[in-house]
């Protein structure tokens, strides 16, 4: 209660002050406040490039208090510039603080209270350092590392918290957007090669497929491209835990993987249960450092998850699931034009991130019976052969598929036109038109390519693009689509 004697005890021991800083902390002294002070021992801490951008083990205090307090200007010493934080309080009632905004509120279990300790973070900011403790003590981790991580800091954060477990880390750089067979087997012999238990994926969704890839092919004998073409079925895999950086595949969340077969400019999906990751982190500060570009061609392809179960399934009236999706379409546009305004709007992104995750997580599909993915089928092809990013192609695809199958059957295009975009008068078949019209416009505001010329794909190469896409078609049994019947649809996309 002398903050004279206080401030003196800090000089006496290398703590600067300036007479702001004694003021700022006087009021509390006087209160009985107790103080801790600590230095960081910069010998033990590794400095990313950008200096002091970093973070530190947390230390945790506990006292007995009768209200929640927090002493921002004490907090603020030092400080050359503004000072962003995050609270995360856990109490047996809701805890609002005045001035802050309340991000997420719900109620825990008496199990969820009791696990929770110094050593585990609440889902949210940072959560990416959970890695550790979902992968274990003395594990060695496989394959799965995006480049643009390392010059984000999630690469140094990821690392260390790993390292610090014990944890062997064996790494796998390279992956590119459309993921190859290749790399996949590079990557399936250096987990073979290590002996590797645990794959951690650090990355967007060609990460995730190349790890789910990798995870199916470390355990057996044969090429993992058999599993692809139907030839042999999975038994096992490698558990799998991903930290994601891009909202677009859903990977994180379902049990999907696509990689390209480079010698036969195949590009092909497979799906099994032993694919699903063991734990996923999903941090939405993690996709601060996507591009504009990027970020429209991830929700693109989330939009298109959704479409492909809504349009392609036959059942006559599901009213609950086309509710769902058509509020993640407008959430997916909604959050996207945010993000594109500011990358690092918190909020817009954790809403990308989500919405994109729900797409494809089978939630969306729930109860609709046999669907069928033909706008991927197709888009798969044009990455095959054009390395086009997944999402680019897509913002080509479907706008040309939805004119094709809304010739033939315009009722439910026309339900999607009244219900994402308004468009209320009309046919059937105007409202329809109108429906793929304001979808096409928004692929334009985002600036995603919408034809083939956008591309740069000639319009005589369409024969043998429908060609490529056939044989995905048969693996898929999607055995409607013949060569001529993508023909005609891809000259929709001209």
């Amino acid at each position: 209660d002398e903050p004279d004697a206080l401030m003196t005890w800090f000089r006496d021991n290398d703590f600067t002050f300036t007479p702001e800083d004694s003021g700022a902390i006087a009021p509390y002294a006087r209160r009985g406040w107790f103080f801790t002070a600590m230095k960081i021992d910069t010998t033990q801490v590794t400095l990313p490039p950008m200096g002091w951008n970093t973070s530190v083990d947390p230390v945790r205090f506990t006292y007995a208090a009768a209200d929640f307090e927090v002493p921002l200007p004490v907090l603020a010493i030092n400080r050359a510039t503004t000072l962003p934080m995050t609270f995360f309080v856990v109490d047996d009632h809701r805890v609002d603080l005045p001035g802050f905004r309340t991000v997420y509120a719900n109620r825990l279990s008496d199990d969820e209270l009791r696990a929770i300790d110094v050593n585990h973070r609440i889902a949210g900011i940072g959560s990416h350092y959970a890695a550790t403790k979902e992968v274990g003590e003395h594990t060695h981790v496989g394959p799965g590392v995006q480049g643009s991580i390392k010059n984000n800091g999630i690469y140094d954060q990821v690392t260390k918290s790993l390292q610090d477990a014990g944890v062997t880390i064996i790494e796998l750089n390279g992956v590119q957007s459309n993921p190859v067979l290749s790399h996949v087997h590079q990557g399936i012999a250096l987990a073979q090669e290590n002996n590797v238990d645990v794959i951690v994926a650090v990355g967007g969704g060609s990460v995730l497929d190349s790890a789910k890839a990798i995870s199916a092919g470390a355990l057996v004998e044969h090429d993992v491209w058999k599993f692809f073409t139907g030839r042999k079925s999975l038994k096992a895999a490698l558990p799998l835990t991903c930290v994601l950086t891009l909202a677009a595949s859903g990977s994180e969340m379902n049990s999907s993987m696509v990689v390209t077969n480079e010698a036969t400019k195949q590009k092909f999906g497979f799906a099994n249960k032993h694919l699903y990751p063991k734990v996923s982190i999903l941090d939405p500060t993690a996709t601060f450092s996507v591009s504009t570009e990027y970020t429209a061609y991830g929700a693109v392809d989330a939009i298109a998850h959704v479409l492909e179960y809504y349009f392609t399934n036959l059942e006559p009236y599901t009213p609950v699931q086309d509710h769902f999706m058509e509020g993640l379409v407008i959430s997916s546009m909604d959050s996207c034009n945010r993000v594109l305004q500011n990358l690092e709007d918190y909020d817009a992104r954790a809403d990308l991130m989500w919405a994109a995750t729900l797409a494809l997580n089978g939630l969306t599909g729930a109860g609709l019976g046999k669907v069928g993915f033909p706008m991927h089928m197709i888009e798969h092809s044009l990455s095959a052969l054009y390395n086009v990013a997944h999402g680019a192609g897509l913002s080509v695809v479907i706008p040309g598929w939805m004119a094709y199958r809304a010739q033939r059957t315009p009722e439910k295009f026309a339900q999607f036109a009244e219900r994402v975009f308004g468009i209320m008068s009309g046919s059937i078949e105007k409202k329809a038109a109108e429906g793929r019209q304001a979808l096409l416009s928004w692929f334009k505001k985002v600036q995603a390519p919408t034809s083939l010329t956008a591309l740069h794909i000639p319009v005589q190469d369409i024969p043998m693009i429908a060609e490529n896409a056939v044989a995905l078609a048969k693996v898929w049994g999607m055995k409607d689509y013949t060569q001529d019947k993508i023909e005609d649809i891809l000259k929709l996309c001209a």
